[in-house]
């Protein structure tokens, strides 16, 4: 139920901050916009709040990276890692709504592929945009997924692990969320991937940019910042954290089979729907008056602080540079490994090698007292 509320907030989200999660995160963030920074930062705190509402329904065991279904059967009945999504004699094929979900999915997946591949009625079809450009795009889509399905890959982890240095273990175990998460948020894991992505974008704008031979993306609009960026932001953020997992991580969880992306796709749509139905009256809102001239952070700092956007540009990248060595060396001193070893190894192997030595830990800590 959480899962499918997730997805209303989430899909209405989108709508009125200009783009999902990804968009802001992935896209924005690298190109340098305001509303970017906006969007993530005024979601951060609702995100700890539908993480805390989660807890309250008892919903913490849920919060989990994906596991293969080896590490699942393993560590089911692990006192440290509850584990409420997996049940050894369960059948999907007995169960109603899991049928139910799964003939939605299949409508979902088919309608469109229907109408792109035999007829010219929908923007993008094949006949209209041609099997060179289809095979490109099913190329990108594989890379996407398998990156997706072998990395885990989730916005709302990565911005919420830095706070995990605040925290204690025994928040986590009092919530009932797994130690494997803990040691996941701690060791920096999530926000590894969501830099080294940002990283890799942000110096390819920028030297496009520099180099005269591209433009920096606006991810924001004709103004850099609207209303709907402010009011979207704790929209995206309470929707994914519900979820447990952003949009393109939804999506990657449908062909992995988790129910709560089966239940999260049909709120996508009704989420949609306010806005198919109202979309010029929620605009004239949300997107009627800009709240600054400015699209990217260097322009508003030349502006305001001097200098030139090429010299602001690259302390930006400077700082996400640092941000990435940052999370790698805080995650290999707190998982107690060595760089190579974190980079080769798969979060189930960091992770719960991590949780066995935290235990022993804890447990000399308590011994000692």
């Amino acid at each position: 139920m959480l899962a499918f509320i997730g997805g209303i907030l989430f899909s209405f989200g989108t709508r009125i901050a200009g783009g999902c999660t990804t968009h802001h995160f992935i896209g924005g963030l690298p190109a340098m916009s305001i509303a970017s920074w906006v969007v993530l930062l005024t979601g951060i705190p609702f995100a700890f709040l539908a993480f805390k509402i989660s807890l309250v329904f008892g919903m913490g065991g849920y919060f989990r990276h994906q596991e293969t279904r080896e590490t699942a059967s393993k560590y089911c009945e692990h006192p440290e890692h509850p584990h409420p999504g997996y049940k050894p004699d369960y059948k999907p094929w007995r169960d109603p709504l899991r049928l139910i979900l799964n003939l939605f999915l299949l409508t979902f997946l088919l309608v469109p592929l229907y109408f792109a591949l035999f007829t010219e009625e929908i923007f993008g079809a094949a006949r209209d945009i041609g099997w060179k450009e289809v095979t490109w795009l099913m190329i990108v889509g594989l890379l996407v997924g398998f990156g997706i399905g072998k990395c885990g890959f989730g916005t709302e982890c990565s911005v919420m692990a830095p706070e995990a240095t605040f925290t204690k273990p025994d928040f986590y175990r009092k919530g009932g969320v797994p130690m494997a998460t803990y040691a996941m948020f701690r060791g920096m894991l999530p926000l590894q991937g969501f830099m080294v992505a940002i990283v890799m974008f942000n110096l390819f704008i920028l030297g496009a940019w520099m180099l005269d031979v591209g433009s920096v993306p606006n991810a924001a609009g004709e103004e850099g910042l609207y209303w709907g960026h402010i009011l979207g932001g704790p929209l995206l953020a309470m929707g994914a954290v519900f979820m447990i997992g952003c949009e393109v991580r939804t999506y990657a969880r449908l062909g992995m089979g988790y129910a709560t992306a089966l239940a999260a796709l049909p709120g996508f749509y009704i989420g949609y729907l306010p806005y198919t139905l109202y979309y010029e009256q929620i605009d004239n809102v949300v997107f009627g008056d800009g709240l600054t001239e400015f699209i990217t952070i260097p322009e508003w700092a030349a502006y305001t602080l001097g200098g030139t956007e090429y010299a602001w540009a690259i302390v930006y990248s400077l700082l996400l540079i640092g941000l990435l060595v940052f999370s790698f060396e805080y995650g290999r001193r707190f998982l107690k490994t060595s760089l190579p070893n974190l980079v080769r190894s798969n979060t189930d192997q960091l992770v719960y090698d991590a949780c066995d030595g935290l235990a022993l830990s804890t447990a000399s800590s308590s011994a000692k007292s």
